[in-house]
């Protein structure tokens, strides 16, 4: 009889085989679905984990996500206007549901942040020490989270991801009414000095900072918590006028801006629920775009620069669509605000095109131009100088 039994070599040799396949199985079952698992947004705002985080019946307001994806925090305000801290985390393959943190139990907890590195957890604590609710932070150690450390005064905390911290200054509350946008000097997780940002309009009304990863643009809101604007910084790293949201389709009750991690999609709430979308619906409107950045492109149009740039009197705007299509090409000032509509609803067949603009009538300054599609998702931004 022919021996049924393998060499003990060839045997070792299956046996790490089959170990490699299992972890490797292993580790694929337990890659982290970013954000709760939930399908991402599009450029229309959707309600963000419906009957997870947002839930009838109950208010949320802010969220915050670690860097790396496995940890979500945000807060739930009763109708006694208590805020409460809830948690979830990717664990053992899956999204755990939300639970009540246990580090601020006692006293109302709202408004986390995450620094960027994962090891603080920074929100508001009213535990009665002070006149106004404070920021503390919770710091990862060996044994897990620290108790909480009292870091300063501020309202709404967002982060680059370099780690500069932004907060809304409440010094000039209790004297003037004002509140500021401002940047935080800190020394180990507290805050030391605050450096006001100037941006016009409303500048001494503003509240809520969000700020994007890359520190390019800023969010924030100038009515109790809603009617949201954005600011970009410049080239020169001044922040231009603000653009308002709500002339761009956002409703005015939102408020309360997050740009996620990534920078792929901003986090705002509105009626009770937070929401989430595209963050391409504000990054298309930066002004700033066609001077040492360019916008992302597509696949069905093509938006090329103007030429000559700078123009006195006239231009020229090259375009390029693979579909016939109807196509709009305006022109809008810093501000977002339209200045002139070069092409309306006009059918264009597919290839390359040109139209010659006349700019005389238009004061000297920066201007942007967009071109729409119908289908009004294909959107590419230039700028154009006079």
């Amino acid at each position: 009889m022919k021996n049924q039994f393998l060499p003990s070599g060839i045997r070792a040799i299956i046996i790490v085989f089959c170990f490699i396949i299992t972890a490797n199985l292993n580790i694929q079952a337990q890659t982290c679905e970013p954000y709760l698992g939930q399908s991402p947004p599009g450029i229309t705002p959707e309600i963000f984990a419906p009957g997870i985080v947002s839930t009838p019946n109950t208010t949320e307001w802010s969220c915050t996500f670690s860097s790396d994806s496995t940890e979500m925090y945000f807060y739930r305000i009763d109708e006694n206007w208590y805020c409460t801290l809830y948690s979830c985390a990717f664990e053992n393959g899956a999204w755990t549901a939300p639970s009540e943190v246990d580090f601020s139990t006692g006293f109302s907890a709202s408004e986390p942040c995450f620094t960027p590195n994962n090891q603080k957890l920074y929100f508001i604590w009213d535990n009665d020490l002070f006149d106004f609710p404070e920021y503390y932070f919770v710091e990862r150690t060996e044994n897990g989270l620290s108790d909480p450390v009292h870091a300063g005064q501020g309202m709404w905390l967002s982060s680059e991801a370099n780690g500069q911290l932004y907060t809304t200054d409440m010094s000039s509350v209790s004297t003037t009414g004002k509140t500021y946008l401002a940047k935080i000097m800190t020394s180990n997780g507290v805050f030391e000095s605050y450096d006001r940002i100037t941006i016009q309009p409303n500048y001494g009304y503003q509240a809520h900072p969000g700020i994007s990863p890359d520190g390019n643009y800023l969010l924030f809101d100038i009515d109790g918590g809603s009617h949201l604007f954005v600011s970009f910084k410049g080239p020169d790293g001044i922040w231009n006028i603000a653009i308002d949201l709500v002339d761009h389709g956002f409703d005015a009750m939102a408020g309360g801006a997050y740009i996620s991690p990534d920078g792929k999609y901003l986090f705002f709430h509105l009626n009770g629920d937070i929401w989430w979308v595209d963050a391409e619906v504000v990054t298309k409107l930066n002004p700033y775009l066609g001077i040492g950045e360019t916008s992302t492109p597509t696949k069905e149009i093509k938006l090329f620069q103007n030429v000559p740039n700078p123009c006195n009197t006239h231009t020229s705007i090259d375009f390029e669509i693979e579909k016939a299509s109807i196509v709009s090409i305006e022109i809008t000032d810093l501000s977002g605000k339209k200045v002139v509509e070069l092409i309306k609803n006009k059918f264009y067949q597919q290839g390359k095109h040109s139209v010659i603009i006349d700019v005389s009538e238009l004061q000297s300054g920066i201007y942007h131009y967009t071109l729409v599609t119908k289908k009004g998702d294909m959107i590419s931004n230039k700028m154009v100088v006079i």
